[in-house]
Order: C-alpha cells, then structure tokens, then sequence
C-alpha cells in the first residue's frame, strides 16, 4: 500500500533494472502500456472518491516508490482530477508532466492556470497550443493529439465482410440540458431516417456499437460560447474520430476543422458534412449505404490510418523522446513562487466553481475544501509583483462569492429559461465581476480563433445581464 492508503503498483517488477521509473497519477491505461517500452511505470491508484485527493502527498508518495534506481524521474499526469493535489510538485525535485483532454472546452478557465505547476504540458488541440504561446507561456506546451483507445483486437485486422446491423450509429452524451445543438440534430435526423434504416444513437460503451456499425456520424459539441455557430469549432479530432475508424466503420464528421484534416484525408479517410445539418448528413448517409463498395473502401483507409499512425504506441513514440530530454535537463525552473501559488489558486477556485455549475443539485463534496485551498493559496499570490493586486482584490470577495453561488445559479436559470450546465460562461460572469483584473482578460477572450472565444452575440448579452444584475453585485464596503 501507498502513502494515505493509495496503492502504488508496478507494472516492471519483472522487467530489466536498467529502465528508468515513470510516476503515472491513476490508473493503467493505454498510453502508459504503451510508455513502458520506455520506462517502468509506478502507478499511483486512486481508489477514494475526488472529495479526498487533497490527502494525497506527493514528496511522501514518491520517497515510498524506491530510492536510487527505483526512484522515479519524472511524474505524469494524464486527465485533470489530481489537479487539487499538485501543490507539492515543486519539492519533488523531479520533472513534472500533464496530458490534459478537452482543452477546447477548459482553455479559457483552469487549464492555463494549473499549466503552470508543469514543466512540460501536453494539450490535445493546436488551437489550444498557439493561445498558451500566444499569451506567453512559460514552460514547454506542445500539441499531442488523442488517439483510438479501444481494445486492441478491434484493430488488429480489417474484416469487409463483417455483419453490420446498425446502419448509423452515435455513442456520446445528447442530452438537451447539456447539448441542446446536437439534441435537435438527432431529433430531426431520427425523423428522417424514420423506419428506412437502423440509427443507434446514446450514450454507453463505443466497443459494443461501432463494431456492429457502418456508419459512425461525428456530430460535435461546440464550447458553450459558440453552440450556435455553423460550423464545427472543436479543433481537434476527439476520441470518436479514431474509435470509429479503428473499429472499421466509415466516418461521417461534421465540418472538420484543419487539425482534423492534418491527420486525416476528406473523401478519403473519412465522409464530412455541415456542422448541424441534418439534412445534408441524411444525404450522405443515404448515399453511402446504397453505395457499400465505396463505403467499404473509405472505412478501410481509414481504418489503416489509424492501426499505422493513431494509436497509443504510436503517440508514446512522440512523447518518450521529448520527455527523455526533460529529464536529462539541469536546473529545472522554480514553480514555487508567489505568482505560481496565484495562478494554482485561481485555477483551483475556477474548477471548483465549473465543478458546482455542473452538477449543482449533487452539489461538489470537495466545494469547501477547493475554496479555502484556494483562499490561502491567493494569500500567498499577494506577494506576486504581477498578480499581488489581483490576488488582494480578489480574497475579501471570496466569502461572497461563496455564499452567492446558488443564489448565482438560479439566476443563471431565471435568464437562460433552462438549466444551463455551460463550463464557461457562469464562471466567466462571476470572475468578471469578481476579479477587476478578470474583466478586461474576459473580454479579450471575444478575439482569436480559437474554440472556446466569446463570439455569440446572445451569450454576451447574457453575460452583461449577469455581470449588471444584483446576483453578482459587489457587496457594499
């Protein structure tokens, strides 16, 4: 057992010596098998739930890995959840390095923040990489793109004449509270499609779906500021892009932004049509299923493509060079400082809010402690030459904003007339008339290209509704 009760597992007991040891935050998974031609792999299991990860110690944890050749080199965290436990990667003396997923939706709130406790930091959307180096980065960010992380027979060969029962399929959230674009996609695609053909389409497991399927459609969600945007801002393949080929179905993707075209070949690889048009994806289902000589073909190649250059052994021979270089680096970069312990504090307080907007009828077991961590971490920011004055303006609002935050809610719901789960736009209100400092960084998000801007009309005039509102008037002096 690890420190705190977490085991600590090692997938090399019986391998050679020789390789270096690899801290992996959670659970195996396909990128870490994958890394172990590399390194061994000490895993850090995860076995409470997220209310107690801040018990988590990670100079401990790593002292009970192994000294000397056992000690570890580098710590890796892929995903986000650990992020309220990083507190203690400064003291360990060792190169720290994330992989974050979903870039497009969190840029704009912790996922620039909490970067910054990284040496190295990987980020599954190009768009998401030129905004940290446009805004001035400090430590290395690079583009990482996700990958077919399925079973690994499901790749290992291409079957044309496997059955396929279901015509087109979808397997992904649809909810309307949450998706209310791709919801009214599906309704009229469903009314379409009628009894002609079979549609599949929910939430659950892709590997008991996209096996039996012809068709996959790739209907995206676009960051809440541009869920009324006509065409596909997501820009990067998601996951499904490459669960679809790699179980060898045809691909029929909504507008594909240029990242997605760098990986992978229109008319090709895959079939696209119109962000949001179901007629036009109706169209093309229609074609595709009469014609299942050329269907077969583009599923094929697509399929190829992934098995030769999208897969887990595929992205680890990308990242094993550039974290060697890392680790055999001298005089690693102080991230202990004053505007470091701002900036893990503000990402801190950001999630914890997203985290409460989500799900506020669960309500988030952790709210209290993210908030007083992020309380005493801001404290320490004072002494920041750049974000003192934020981090002091900011402190004697917290306890407000605390107690406000249903209230906040609820006044999100009265203006939107549902209830809205959008990850940015209730934080980016509160902040804004939080944070003097926030107003004129929010603002600024309405320029670039990227995903996640403010460039819907409507959900400004939502914000400034908010922002002029009583919910999130400062409170008297």
């Amino acid at each position: 057992m690890g420190v705190n009760g977490n085991d600590l597992t090692s997938s090399a007991a019986h391998r050679p010596a020789s390789k270096p040891v690899l801290l992996w935050a959670f659970w195996p998974d396909d990128l870490s098998r994958a890394l172990e031609k590399f390194y061994r792999i000490a895993y850090l299991q995860i076995q409470a739930a997220p209310a107690t990860l801040a018990n988590y110690h990670l100079p401990s944890i790593l002292e009970s890995v192994g000294k000397g050749q056992d000690r570890p080199v580098a710590f890796f965290l892929h995903g986000w959840a650990l992020c309220d436990s990083l507190l203690d990667l400064d003291h360990l003396g060792i190169p720290s390095v994330a992989y974050f997923h979903d870039t497009h939706f969190h840029l704009n709130s912790w996922a620039w923040d909490f970067s910054h406790v990284f040496d190295r930091v990987y980020l599954d959307t190009q768009g998401s990489v030129e905004y940290f180096i446009r805004r001035g980065s400090t430590n290395d960010v690079a583009y990482c793109p996700l990958y077919y992380k399925g079973a690994r027979e499901r790749v290992s060969s291409f079957d044309p004449g496997r059955e396929r029962p279901i015509d087109v399929a979808f397997v992904g959230n649809w909810d309307v509270r949450l998706h209310p674009e791709r919801h009214r996609f599906f309704q009229e695609l469903l009314s379409k499609v009628g009894t002609r053909y079979r549609l599949h389409v929910g939430a659950g497991e892709f590997e008991s779906v996209y096996p039996s399927s012809k068709i996959v459609i790739n209907e995206t969600a676009p960051p809440p500021a541009q869920r009324q945007s006509s065409e596909s801002v997501v820009d990067a393949p998601n996951f499904r892009v490459f669960e679809a080929m790699g179980c060898g179905a045809m691909l029929l993707c909504d507008s594909p932004a240029p990242s997605v075209r760098a990986l992978f070949e229109e008319g090709e690889d895959f079939v696209a049509y119109r962000h949001a048009d179901a007629a036009d994806a109706m169209d093309r289902i229609e074609r595709y299923l009469r014609h299942g000589e050329e269907r077969l073909a583009i599923a094929y190649r697509g399929w190829r493509r992934v098995v030769e250059q999208h897969t887990p052994e595929a992205r680890a021979e990308m990242i094993a060079p550039a974290l060697q270089d890392l680790i055999e680096r001298r005089g690693l970069p102080v991230r202990n400082r004053p505007e470091h312990k701002f900036l893990l504090g503000r990402g801190l307080l950001r999630q914890a809010l997203v985290w409460r907007w989500q799900a506020p009828s669960m309500g988030d077991p952790a709210f209290g402690r993210r908030i007083a961590t992020a309380c005493r971490l801001l404290s320490e920011g004072t002494r920041s030459e750049k974000y003192g004055p934020l981090a002091a303006a900011l402190l004697p609002l917290l306890p407000y904003l605390v107690g406000k935050v249903d209230e906040a809610i609820e006044g999100w719901r009265k203006l939107r007339g549902t209830a809205s789960h959008s990850y940015a736009a209730p934080f980016l209100a509160a902040c804004a008339t939080l944070m003097d400092g926030m107003r004129a960084e929010v603002e600024a998000f309405g320029e670039g290209p990227e995903a996640i801007l403010l460039k819907n009309a409507a959900e400004v005039e939502v914000y400034r509704e908010i922002l002029g509102g009583s919910v999130f008037q400062k409170p008297k002096s």
